[in-house]
């Protein structure tokens, strides 16, 4: 999140230990009435028919999330 009034929210992410993405001078809220009570993490594979399936098993294996404020 950012400081009310400053655009310093950032947003960073890892892959194995190494930084993956790290953008700043993000405005997410303008009130401290706006905070992060949540978090909602879904994944996606294929589309609307089977053409779209996959030809083997496929695995995914997510850990270490933190959000913080």
């Amino acid at each position: 999140m950012n400081d009310i009034g400053k655009r310093n929210g950032c947003i960073q992410s890892w892959l194995d230990g190494v930084e993956a993405l790290s953008k700043c001078n993000f405005e997410f809220r303008t009130t401290p009435a706006i905070h992060i009570d949540a978090l909602y993490f879904s994944t996606f594979f294929g589309g609307d028919d089977a053409s779209w399936s996959t030809k083997k098993e496929e695995h995914v294996k997510f850990d270490s999330f933190t959000v913080e404020k």
